[in-house]
């Protein structure tokens, strides 16, 4: 169940995939968020990777980390969902 925030601003350093996915999800939970980055957002491994979730073709061997990844590939349709819907994009 997703939790409110009371109050506070949380700090992400790191505009990657990673650090903006995050950011999106506390904002939507309502709390003050604030991404800090070196450089220009999503350019970093985010740009190599074009955010590449594949943990079929990457032949993961560790099961646990198999199974995070494929949960993780399932639930990408409604992330990208929820993006679009509070984007544009």
């Amino acid at each position: 169940m997703a939790r409110a925030f009371d109050s506070g601003e949380v700090v992400i350093i790191g505009g990657g995939i990673i650090g903006l996915s995050v950011a999106f999800e506390l904002a939507a939970r309502g709390a003050a968020v604030r991404v800090f980055d070196l450089a220009e957002p999503a350019k970093a491994a985010s740009w190599a990777a074009a955010g590449m979730l594949a943990p079929r073709t990457e032949h993961v061997a560790d099961a646990p980390l198999r199974d995070l990844c494929e949960a993780s590939l399932g639930l990408y349709p409604h992330f990208a969902a929820a993006v679009h819907a509070h984007s544009g994009v």
